[in-house]
């Protein structure tokens, strides 16, 4: 299970979705989300990568992995995508929840 570490976080003036991990504005999530509304994308499209970002901060913070340091032996083998499942079934997971939430 990925713990509820960090949020979301909008804002009505400059980047207007941020990553905050864990309580702290998350530099190279704020980077990529910045460079990608400079190519002129949605609103939407924003903060849909922005929660895409904290998901996978929150999956690498599950296995104790900084994201500076994540490579496959910490995450799963690249041949047999032992990583890529983890962090697939945890984003599966978590939609199943919210889906019984509403």
């Amino acid at each position: 299970m990925v713990a509820d570490v960090g949020r979301v976080v909008e804002f009505a003036a400059g980047l207007r979705w941020r990553v905050l991990f864990p309580e702290f504005k998350h530099v190279a999530a704020s980077g990529f989300l910045r460079d990608l509304a400079a190519s002129d994308c949605s609103a939407g499209t924003l903060r849909s990568y922005a929660y895409d970002l904290l998901r996978w901060l929150r999956f690498l913070h599950s296995r104790w992995t900084p994201w500076e340091r994540r490579s496959e032996s910490t995450c799963g083998s690249s041949s047999s995508g032992c990583g890529r499942r983890r962090f697939s079934s945890g984003c599966a997971a978590t939609r199943r929840r919210q889906r019984q939430a509403r």
